[in-house]
């Protein structure tokens, strides 16, 4: 669908852009980095851990990061270690589905119409490609991630995939891996001072790598039968 106002639609996509670009700059080179440190964060949250708006500022933090496009992965980390394995997974799987959800909405209002008006038939290929595979498009790509993280949220944006769609795809693709690596930050932290938990830390560690190298096995599987029915 072609946008009503190309002069809106490029002055939101610039909007975008410099929105993405001051966040990343801003994270990089001013002393707000120094606030996104590991330790601080440690540091901080756990001063917090005893108060009920802990995990409320814990996941709008990590969701504002996500969504304005800087890393969380440092945030998955600190949530295993300031709040445990069950409530840490659960409130970085919030704060990542939220942040993602940001994203992918940003993309969505401010840079779909530009692309639409760029890229003009050529879309709606592509468009129609991510409508009839959305959720198994965004779910291989969660579990495989050749696109880094934050740039797939918002490069789903810019396609014609609907918003529940993408969601649905990105809470269940993500959900194992996050909560493997929630533990295995809980249980680092926890076993610096315990000499019976290495044990824990291998298994956790094993996991890890599961986690890592079972979605490429998989795609392989996957992609050998299809095509060897293609051939045939």
């Amino acid at each position: 669908m072609r946008p009503r106002n190309d002069t809106s639609a490029v002055w939101k996509f610039i909007a975008l852009v410099v929105l993405i670009v001051a966040a990343v700059l801003i994270y990089r080179y001013t002393p707000a980095r120094e606030y996104l440190d590991r330790r601080f964060l440690t540091e901080w949250f756990r001063e917090l851990s005893g108060t009920r708006w802990a995990p409320v500022v814990f996941v709008g933090v990590y969701a504002v990061s996500l969504g304005l496009g800087i890393p969380a992965s440092l945030f998955t980390l600190v949530g295993g270690v300031v709040f445990g394995v069950w409530p840490g997974a659960l409130y970085n799987w919030l704060g990542t589905m939220l942040g993602a959800a940001a994203a992918f909405l940003l993309a969505r209002y401010l840079g779909r119409d530009f692309v639409t008006r760029l890229l003009r038939g050529r879309l709606i290929e592509i468009d129609e490609a991510v409508s009839r595979e959305g959720f198994w498009a965004i779910f291989l790509m969660r579990l495989i991630p050749v696109i880094p993280f934050n740039l797939s949220n918002f490069a789903a944006g810019l396609t014609g995939i609907r918003f529940w769609q993408y969601a649905a795809a990105t809470g269940l693709a993500i959900l194992p891996g996050l909560t493997v690596v929630t533990w295995f930050a809980h249980t680092l932290w926890e076993g610096a001072g315990d000499p019976g938990a290495g044990m824990r830390l291998a298994l956790a560690s094993a996991l890890l790598a599961v986690t890592m190298v079972a979605p490429w096995l998989v795609y392989r599987v996957v992609r050998k039968k299809k095509t060897g029915r293609t051939s045939g």
